[in-house]
């Protein structure tokens, strides 16, 4: 299958605060991941999915609570606990665990 992508350069993306997270967060799975991919287009093999969510929800919490404040304390403090990004995984993130694990 194809899933289409945005490259994360900046004109295309890291000019816009709310991709330029998405990256910054998805590169938390896989630090050379460049690519945005939006939720809609993505396509999820049950059992990854699976094992990618688990470990989502062990590295954020349940609700994404540790999404920013543990991951990036000084930042979510200095922006006054209000950062332009997702509450929860992506499809971007996904992919970038799954370059992570060798299945991309």
């Amino acid at each position: 299958p194809v899933v289409p992508f945005t490259p994360a350069t900046y004109p295309f993306c890291l000019k816009y605060p709310y991709c330029k997270e998405i990256i910054m967060l998805s590169q938390r799975w896989n630090p050379k991941h460049k690519q945005v991919i939006l939720d809609m287009d993505m396509l999820y093999h049950t059992k990854e999915r699976n094992a990618f969510c688990r470990e989502w929800r062990e590295r954020n919490g349940d609700n994404g609570e540790d999404l920013y404040a543990v991951h990036q304390p000084l930042r979510w403090k200095l922006r006054e606990e209000k950062i332009i990004g997702p509450k929860g995984p992506t499809g971007t993130d996904y992919l970038a665990y799954l370059g992570r694990e060798g299945k991309a």
